[in-house]
């Protein structure tokens, strides 16, 4: 009898050590999976910032854009408002929410990330410049409609955005 007893407690003790050896599988796949996932998100997070950082480097001016469509003046709103078109930076992009958020909607991203931003924008601006690297090139800019801003006033956010001031422009 008790040696039926010290097999069974044998065969328990397999039983609870196979057990914990699955479970340890099992959270070190989990972990490992874990470690993927958040490492292609840092990865894929720091490539979007330094594209951006490129894009921005030589200023405003020399940056890719976005064409805004936006109304003159609201009026009265019984007539259709005329349009106009305002080239946006896209460092302006990444400076205004609303900005941003109205560009995701127009590519349809699934999500407002800043990654997801950059990486649908890369190829709508490498079809707008020329072989030389330089914009204007043949391919159109991405066009989009704000109804909720008239001319003056996103003339004065690209404005502001031209001229502030930058960490390199700053005194000690």
């Amino acid at each position: 009898c008790h040696q039926n007893a010290t097999g069974a407690i044998e065969s328990n003790r397999r039983w609870r050590h196979a057990v914990a050896a699955a479970a340890g599988m099992v959270t070190a796949a989990g972990l490992s999976v874990l470690a993927y996932r958040h490492g292609r998100f840092f990865l894929r997070r720091r490539r979007a910032i330094r594209q951006l950082q490129l894009w921005c480097s030589a200023g405003p001016a020399k940056e890719p854009v976005v064409d805004f469509e936006v109304p003159i003046s609201h009026g009265t709103g019984e007539e259709e408002p005329e349009l106009d078109c305002v080239e946006v930076p896209v460092g302006l992009l990444f400076e205004c929410d609303r900005l941003r958020t109205t560009v995701c909607e127009k590519l349809r991203l699934a999500d407002e990330e800043e990654a997801t931003l950059v990486h649908a924008l890369k190829p709508v601006f490498a079809a707008a410049t020329d072989e030389d690297g330089e914009l204007g090139g043949d391919g159109d800019n991405l066009m989009v409609h704000l109804p909720w801003i008239d001319l003056a006033a996103l003339a004065q956010l690209t404005y502001w955005y031209d001229r502030r001031p930058r960490c390199e422009d700053e005194v000690p």
